[in-house]
């Protein structure tokens, strides 16, 4: 905790002084790099309207019980911040993973640990690593899960928004493969949240009955943590909690030796872009079997990580061999 101190405001906050992670207030030495955020949008006026009170980076589950205690604390007396938001990676475009004067941004940077077990096809991770820490330690243990493109994006909040990807068909979303997950509620309670058994999930006679629109499955989650489980995965990140783990299933290397994938970079020409479009179009009228998947990224303008006046990038995988790609659409032939 000694050396954390230099970068605390305690006293204009009135943090806790339990709390052992950095504190960063505002007109603090580095509040302008910890509080910067990756995209906003037009809903805000700016990158004014995201200046937190500050950005606090706890170090642990205590800590985040210590932050929710303190804003609850504030709520009462009357002083800010009153609100409090997580921030894994800092990639949520409507700006909830930060916020304004009356905001604390918890940094969830220290919650980075991956502990993964190939034999066993399960590994548990931090809510602050990042997509590409995530897909460098699983390519190390010989495993995998489904997840997106940016390599800066972090699983916090990837996960409860569903976490889309390159082998979506082949393979399935994120969120598919998280098995539990432990969070931190408003009250300070934590929580290990599993997934509920499949027969639960597709609504059999063990779910509770509740009122429902006309036409609607008479099916509801019965217990708080089949609530919060699909809640939290698919209601919005940061809804209802600060989640601090996953727990996956995960997809072992050697279950699929047939598996292949290819990738081509071009520079961004809009006749590249037009072929690119006919493509989709026709898998899109004759697709090809749900274990292909064909993924294409486009950035018309130059970027700062780009060499380039702009990028197309497409990408091609299929979970078990060569035997069923339709030759008439192979990547490497279509984009030539």
């Amino acid at each position: 905790a000694a050396v954390t101190r230099c970068c605390r405001s305690v006293h204009r906050l009135r943090m806790p002084a339990e709390f052992c992670g950095c504190v960063y207030a505002k007109g603090s030495p580095a509040y302008a790099q910890r509080a910067a955020t990756y995209a906003t949008t037009h809903t805000y006026a700016g990158e004014r309207a995201l200046q937190p009170a500050a950005v606090a980076e706890p170090r642990d589950v205590d800590d985040i019980v210590r932050a929710l205690h303190y804003v609850r604390d504030n709520r009462a007396r009357g002083r800010q911040p009153q609100h409090v938001v997580a921030r894994s990676g800092g990639h949520q475009y409507s700006g909830y993973s930060g916020g304004g004067d009356d905001t604390l941004v918890l940094d969830m940077r220290h919650f980075d640990h991956k502990v993964i077990d190939a034999r066993a096809a399960t590994a548990r991770v931090g809510a602050g690593v990042r997509l590409h820490q995530l897909a460098e330690a699983f390519a190390r243990a010989g495993v995998t899960v489904p997840h997106g493109e940016c390599p800066l994006v972090a699983i916090g909040g990837h996960a409860q928004s569903g976490g889309y990807g390159h082998i979506a068909r082949a393979f399935g979303m994120h969120l598919d493969y998280v098995a539990a997950f432990t969070i931190v509620l408003a009250d300070g309670s934590v929580r290990r949240v599993p997934r509920p058994p499949m027969s639960r999930a597709a609504g059999t006679a063990d779910w509770a009955s509740a009122p429902s629109p006309a036409g609607a499955p008479q099916c509801y989650p019965s217990t708080l943590d089949e609530r919060l489980f699909y809640s939290v995965l698919g209601g919005g990140p940061g809804s209802f909690g600060v989640v601090t783990e996953y727990e996956y299933d995960v997809i072992v290397d050697t279950q699929w030796p047939d598996s292949w994938g290819m990738q081509n970079a071009y520079v961004y020409r809009r006749a590249l872009l037009d072929v690119l479009l006919r493509t989709y179009q026709r898998w899109v009228s004759s697709p090809p079997p749900p274990d292909v998947d064909l993924f294409a990224t486009v950035v018309s303008a130059r970027e700062w990580y780009m060499p380039s006046d702009g990028m197309v990038l497409v990408e091609l995988a299929h979970r078990t061999g060569m035997r069923h790609v339709p030759t008439t659409t192979a990547a490497a032939t279509a984009y030539r």
